[in-house]
This record gives structure tokens, C-alpha cells and sequence, in this order.
């Protein structure tokens, strides 16, 4: 499936892998996670038709929660975040992604856990 080949294809990318090591697995994070490490889920799809009916694309919305113990360093969701834009992009031209899009970025902290989070949300292109 395009989305253990797009988490295979994260993982691969050395800038992000430096940051969170092989902690991107889908939500939720769990009790007592290792940080930082990024979580995702699959929030929406939309199938893709043209004149002459399914055009073979699906547009995939993904957010993508990127953990960390604390918002000012190298390891902050800020940083995890850019890092994992710039992964979305060499993605695309080794999956069968026709484009990644990232739609919006947006900080959380949750006192609860204190941990902060940065919630990004990312539009997909995927064929079928």
C-alpha cells in the first residue's frame, strides 16, 4: 500500500531519520513514547474524476503530529516539521505521488503529557 511505502520512503530520508530515528508510526503515540517522534493518520480522501469519469488519483489529506519534549532546539516540532516537508517532497518522486502539498502548520502543546506538538497537515496526490 502507498502509505507503508511513503512511511518506508520517510524513514530513508537522512535529515529526518537524524531527528526522530524510526519513530514515525501511525497515531496514536502511546503512553511513555521516545521523543521526538512523529505520528500520522490518514484525516480524508477524495477520488479524482475527469470528463471522462475516474481519473485514477486520489486526493489524500495525511496529519502528520511531529513530538517533542521541548519547542527550542534541533529536535522541536518546528524543526521536525520543515524536515518533514522537505521529505514529503523527495517522496514524490519516488512513490507514486503526483504532488505533496503542505496545508497548513500549526503548534500544540498538551499539558497533560507536556509535550509539544506541531500538527501539520499535508494533501496528497496519490495514484492508483
Amino acid at each position: 500500500m502507498w502509505l507503508d511505502d511513503l512511511q518506508s520512503d520517510l524513514l530513508d530520508n537522512t535529515a529526518l531519520a537524524a531527528i526522530i530515528n524510526t519513530r514515525l508510526k501511525p497515531a496514536p503515540l502511546g503512553q511513555g513514547a521516545t521523543l521526538p517522534a512523529v505520528t500520522f493518520t490518514v484525516i480524508g480522501r477524495v477520488r479524482e474524476y475527469e470528463h471522462e469519469g475516474y481519473a485514477g488519483l486520489q486526493q489524500v489529506r495525511v496529519q502528520f503530529d511531529c513530538w517533542a519534549e521541548t519547542n527550542d532546539d534541533g529536535e522541536s516540532g518546528v524543526y521536525q516539521a520543515q524536515t518533514l516537508a522537505d521529505a514529503l517532497v523527495d517522496a514524490v518522486e519516488a512513490l507514486p505521488l503526483w504532488r505533496a502539498f503542505i496545508d497548513s502548520d500549526r503548534p500544540d502543546y498538551e499539558p497533560e503529557t507536556g509535550y509539544y506538538r506541531r500538527i501539520v497537515d499535508a494533501l496528497l496526490w496519490v495514484e492508483e
